[in-house]
C-alpha cells in the first residue's frame, strides 16, 4: 500500500476515521471556542483546540495551521464517506500535505508524543532510492 503508488486518501481517511472513532473527532464544521461559521479560503485548524477556529479566535491559539477551504472540505468527505467509496476521493498534492500535516499534529497532540513511525512511513511514502 505505501510507496509511490501509496492512496494517500486511504492513509488520511483511516487517520481520521481512528480517531473519530477513539473519541478525538476534529470539529470541522464551526469554531471550536465560540461555536460560529468559519467563513474564507483559508481556514485556521487548532490541534489542540481540536478544530477549526475563526479569525476572531484565533489570535489566542498557538500552534494553529492555516489550511485552504478545500482541504478542509477534502477532510470532511473523507471523514464522512463509507471506506468503501473512498478511493473514489481524489486528492490534489497540495491539498494532501495540508491533510497530512493536520492529522499528523491532531494524532501527535493527541498522543503528547511524535510518532516515531512517521519517518519511516514517509520514507516509503518517497520510495527507496
Amino acid at each position: 500500500m505505501l510507496g509511490h503508488n501509496c492512496d494517500q486518501g486511504a492513509v488520511r481517511a483511516f487517520e481520521i476515521k481512528l480517531v473519530s472513532c477513539l473519541g478525538y473527532r476534529p470539529n470541522l464544521d464551526n469554531c471550536v471556542l465560540c461555536g460560529l461559521p468559519v467563513p474564507g479560503e483559508r481556514v485556521c485548524f487548532a490541534p489542540g483546540q481540536g478544530g477549526i477556529v475563526c479569525e476572531g479566535c484565533s489570535p489566542g491559539v498557538s500552534n494553529g495551521l492555516l489550511v485552504s477551504r478545500g482541504s478542509l472540505e477534502t477532510l470532511k468527505a473523507l471523514l464522512r464517506w463509507e471506506t468503501g467509496r473512498i478511493g473514489q476521493i481524489r486528492i490534489n498534492p497540495g491539498a494532501g500535505g495540508e491533510i497530512k500535516s493536520i492529522m499528523s499534529k491532531f494524532i501527535e497532540y493527541h498522543i503528547e508524543k511524535g510518532i516515531r513511525s512517521a519517518r519511516f512511513v514517509n520514507l516509503l511514502e518517497k520510495g527507496f532510492p
